[in-house]
């Protein structure tokens, strides 16, 4: 997939989105989620203050269907203090990304890797 948005506009997307949750991210985690944002699959909605990440491949459903992106939103105390009882990071991850993008388990079980990676990169704007 190619780049639709370029660097530089993909840096002042990361600045509006700190700005609007109040977040600090670092050069690191920007350089992390420069590809998926360039490449135009991250969207934010200020006003539901959420992320849509479409998936690089979608996840096929026994039914026929298929999930194309997830909608990722701030998760609340509860949510993170029920995942920290996962002593597996990657079971709590998981978890996570089920309670927070509305979809089962089954489904975020079999992402991809890269998708995962690209999902983890925007929580930093929930710390």
């Amino acid at each position: 997939m190619k780049d639709v948005i370029s660097e530089e506009a993909a840096r002042e997307e990361i600045l509006l989105w700190q700005d609007a949750l109040e977040a600090e991210v670092t050069e690191t985690e920007i350089q992390a989620m420069l590809p998926t944002i360039m490449r135009g699959r991250v969207v934010f909605d200020e006003e539901k203050e959420t992320f849509r990440v479409t998936l690089r491949k979608p996840i096929a459903l026994e039914n026929g269907g298929e999930v194309n992106y997830l909608d990722i939103r701030e998760p609340d105390a509860e949510e993170l203090e029920n995942a920290n009882k996962v002593k597996d990071e990657m079971a709590m991850t998981m978890r996570l990304f089920a309670k927070l993008s509305g979809q089962p388990l089954g489904v975020i079980r079999r992402m991809k890797q890269r998708d995962m990676i690209s999902i983890a990169s925007i929580f930093v704007f929930f710390a």
